[in-house]
């Protein structure tokens, strides 16, 4: 078995699989070098997982980019918001003036529709 184990083959180094297959050969109803049931060999594993990490990877920076310009967005809204809170309390601000300088004006225009009957029969005499 070591012997066998030493020996190389075009492919590089003779895995656990193919030396169980040369030392005990092979079952009816087994697919060559695949067992019972169709199995990826090593090497295929071995990049199958190499590819599938790479595009763990890939979509790991995609997610990230992502969440970055979604980081970056939230605070253009943080700031437009607070912003228009601003713009909000400026308008409450200016409607409270606005709310006493017509109720100041209601006072005049009474105090002035009192006094007007009275100025009239002043006049008149």
């Amino acid at each position: 078995m070591r012997r066998i184990e030493r020996q190389e083959t075009t492919e590089g180094p003779i895995d656990d699989e193919q030396i169980c297959a040369k030392i005990l050969g092979y079952k009816s109803g087994y697919i060559d070098d695949r067992g019972a049931s169709p199995k990826p060999n090593k090497s295929l594993s071995k990049q199958s997982f190499g590819e599938e990490l790479d595009k763990a990877n890939k979509n790991v920076k995609i997610t990230q980019e992502q969440a970055k310009k979604a980081e970056q967005q939230v605070l253009v809204f943080s700031e437009q918001l607070k912003n228009q809170k601003c713009v909000i309390e400026e308008l409450k601000e200016g409607l409270v003036a606005t709310q006493r300088a017509m109720l100041e004006s209601q006072k005049c225009t009474s105090d002035i529709m009192t006094f007007l009957p009275q100025f009239c029969q002043t006049s008149h005499v």
